[in-house]
């Protein structure tokens, strides 16, 4: 028996013209409301490839209007109580069937619905219910990609926002994330390379339906806005987090305005299911008002997950910082929060206050390891106070209260104590604190006192501590010549001078320790005449036993010339050595000719090596790239771009084009060399935390190679800021560009090392040029 009404030609026709805009008809039929006791009325169903659609109908056709829409995610349940009786509810209305069509249409729907609805959680999916139970099979969802489900997902958002799928952002989600053999952008929504998201508006209706799909993905585990000009990406996509139960790394830095946050807060809220782990905000305008009034209470919401938290370079002041802490403290000590990073935002006393009510409401439970308060205003005493108390029954490792007023009074001590309490610290970064002359020995004295601690780090860059404090950590060396403690020391930029430098190269500085392993003491001579007493007392660190990275960097005023040649001559006999920085010195040619010769030898270790800034010749590249050919250890150096502009620049236009064709091939050489001895060599295992820390690939490239990266550039050089002032622009302009925004340790490297040099693009444009130039002069010829 057929319906009370069978669909015509005419029907069909009609209805296809007015729901266009809905798509193809799947299927359509019949059905009847009640309007009245006595009154009934005919509605027409329509099906189409994402949509329902209900007509009126009139005694011989159809009216051109459209009653009721909804589109497949908008089903809350569809119940099949017979072969002919179908019911299916919506949000906002239901349709009752009864027709022949009505097993077809729940197959249909279900059909549909299931492919895009993958990785749903249970209570948002629909319900699908046939009566008697086994009736209809069940429709099994075929196996798919992770990109064809998620494009599945996103076609069907732009049906549901009626907008046309955007093509250029399938090919990229399909070609740059899913299929990338890059793990980091594999599962990594990345915005920021998406160029094509810049000419869609705002109110585009392609935008929703991709926030939307993203919303409800379950592939992706990062969202990534990086440095974007857009400044309304975050307002668009922060209701993404209001339903996504599977990203746990979020990155959205360098935005140039504050819109958004507000909103970013208020998502993190309403998701009880949240799973981001890692939230770096860095480098953002955060006002103190969105912190207090949404941003707080959803870092609150997520403290039981949350393990890393970056907000440096904010523009965060006292009362957002309060507010930030306030939200930590109420986490009961329950919190997961393992790295914090505070640095360059406002504290004051407020702040300070604030910290210490974190600290103590969660010290039996507080898991932070890292944290960085570097340049912030805070009050020293407050924070040194209660890090002591909190020490003995935390995990702190890493410290770093860097450009802030660390001894405001010269007998005040609380650092001190600090060190002597602690039992797990393995870093501690006090440069540029006001640390003058005696004061670093008795810094020192307490690291090397406290045999709790090992492997640790010790920052004194850029105090003024003079001969006095080089004499003073000289005592303390050689009173603790037994200690295990001390295993990385930088005295960068502490005026020193040529006496104080003496001392502590002697045998009763760091000839009598055996534990230091990193040693940096850059510019600490002036140019001069007493520069050439340092050259031997400086060639006597070669026997340390235990050294394996040393950096002695200068600068045009800095600098120690050819007095570094004893040095390298005697660092031949050390086969510990791993990294060697001596860049900036103006060595000069017999200076790198001793270079050359210890990479020439079988015995070399070195497998680091920067050296640019030291009057670099011709001949002296030659020799540095001949080698490279028998040597297996070296596989990362600085290429000398200073030195070879230098170079150029002195010769007839002529001469430099010929050279810089030869420079080119030796690059390539080297380059060739330096991958080759990459994928052969095998480093020590030296720091096991720092890569743990950082979140280290291992997957994709050597393990014992990207650790000696990341300890060498552990040390951070505190005076080239030129890379850290790009970053800060105008958002920042508010702050001391003089100010460090490094944080030890720092990021992984680029898995496959490339030598150094930041005139690539100049040299093909150069190339470029030079091959125009033949071009002519073949005309001329002719």
């Amino acid at each position: 028996m057929g319906d009370f009404r069978e669909v015509t030609e005419q029907d069909r026709t009609t209805a296809q013209a007015l729901v266009e805009n809905y798509g193809v008809i799947m299927t359509l039929c019949w059905f009847q409301i009640q309007k009245t006791k006595k009154k009934k009325e005919d509605r027409l169903f329509v099906v189409s490839n994402f949509h329902f659609i209900v007509i009126p109908g009139t005694k011989n056709g159809i009216k051109k209007k459209i009653l009721q829409t909804a589109h497949l995610y908008n089903i809350k349940k569809v119940e099949s109580s017979g072969e002919k009786k179908l019911k299916i509810t919506f949000d906002s209305f239901e349709v009752e069937l009864e027709s022949v069509e009505a097993d077809n249409i729940y197959r249909l729907i279900e059909s549909k619905y299931m492919k895009i609805v993958q990785g749903f959680p249970e209570e948002k999916k629909a319900k699908f219910i046939c009566q008697p139970e086994g009736r209809i099979v069940p429709f099994q969802v075929p196996a798919m990609t992770s990109s064809d489900a998620f494009v599945n997902r996103y076609e069907a958002y732009c049906r549901y926002h009626l907008t046309n799928k955007n093509q250029e952002f399938i090919d990229y989600v399909e070609k740059e994330l899913f299929l990338s053999e890059d793990l980091s952008k594999k599962y990594n929504f990345d915005l920021t390379n998406f160029k094509a998201l810049d000419k869609i508006k705002a109110d585009d209706n392609q935008i929703n339906a991709i926030r939307d799909a993203l919303r409800n993905d379950y592939h992706f585990t990062q969202f990534t806005i990086f440095n974007s000009d857009r400044p309304d990406f975050l307002k668009i996509f922060s209701e993404t987090f209001t339903e996504n139960t599977t990203i746990r790394k979020v990155t959205i830095s360098g935005l140039e305005t504050a819109e958004g946050f507000d909103e970013l807060g208020n998502a993190l809220q309403k998701n009880k299911n949240i799973a981001v782990e890692y939230m770096d905000l860095s480098v953002n305008k955060i006002p103190d008002k969105v912190m207090m009034s949404s941003l707080s209470k959803g870092i609150e919401e997520m403290s039981s997950k949350l393990t890393h938290l970056d907000l440096s370079f904010c523009q965060l002041g006292p009362k957002g910082i309060s507010s930030l802490f306030n939200a930590l403290a109420k986490s009961g000590g329950k919190g997961k929060l393992i790295y914090l990073n505070l640095s360059n935002n406002v504290f004051s006393k407020q702040g300070s206050q604030a910290f210490k009510k974190w600290i103590e409401s969660t010290k039996e439970n507080n898991p932070i390891e890292f944290l960085n308060l570097a340049n912030t205003g805070l009050e020293m005493k407050v924070v040194t106070e209660t890090i002591t108390e909190f020490l003995s029954e935390s995990k702190l490792k890493y410290l770093n209260l860097a450009d802030n007023d660390v001894l405001a009074k010269k007998k005040d001590d609380c650092v001190v104590k600090m060190i002597q309490t602690s039992k797990t610290l393995r870093l501690l970064d006090l440069a540029r604190t006001k640390i003058i002359g005696e004061m670093a020995g008795d810094i020192v004295d307490a690291v090397l006192g406290n045999e709790k601690l090992l492997q640790f780090t010790l920052n004194l860059t850029n105090n003024d501590l003079g001969i006095p404090g080089a004499k003073s950590i000289t005592r303390v060396l050689m009173k603790n010549r037994d200690s295990a403690a001390l295993q990385e020391l930088i005295l960068d930029d502490c005026k020193i001078r040529t006496d104080g430098l003496i001392a502590l190269c002697g045998l009763d500085g760091f000839l009598s320790n055996k534990s230091i392993e990193r040693l940096s003491l850059s510019r600490n001579i002036a140019k001069g005449k007493d520069v050439a007493k340092i050259s031997e007392p400086l060639s006597q660190l070669s026997e340390m036993k235990n050294l394996r990275y040393f950096r002695m960097r200068g600068n045009d005023k800095f600098h120690l010339a050819k007095n570094i040649q004893d040095l390298l001559a005697k660092l031949q006999k050390n086969t510990n050595l791993l990294a060697l920085d001596i860049s900036g010195n103006r060595c000069g040619l017999d200076a790198l000719k001793e270079l050359t010769n210890m990479l020439s030898q079988d015995a070399c270790n070195l497998q680091l090596v920067f050296f640019d800034n030291n009057c670099s010749t011709f001949s002296n590249l030659q020799e540095f790239v001949w080698s490279l050919k028998n040597n297996t250890k070296l596989f990362r150096f600085q290429w000398p771009k200073s030195d070879i502009e230098q170079m150029l620049s002195s010769m007839s236009k002529k001469e430099a084009k010929s050279t810089k064709k030869k420079i080119k091939e030796l690059k390539e050489k080297a380059n060739f060399y330096a991958n080759r001895n990459f994928h052969s060599v095998q480093t020590p295992q030296i720091s096991p935390d720092y890569e743990e820390l950082e979140g280290a690939d291992s997957s994709l490239i050597h393990k014992s190679s990207l650790k000696l990266l990341n300890d060498f550039q552990m040390i951070p050089d505190y005076v080239n800021l030129k890379e850290e002032e790009n970053i800060q622009k105008s958002s920042l302009s508010n702050l001391d560009p003089s100010k460090s925004i490094r944080s030890a340790p720092l990021p992984p490297l680029p898995p496959v090392p490339q030598i150094e040099s930041d005139n690539d693009e100049k040299e093909k444009q150069s190339d470029n040029d030079d091959e125009k130039e033949k071009e002519k002069d073949k005309d001329k010829e002719n």
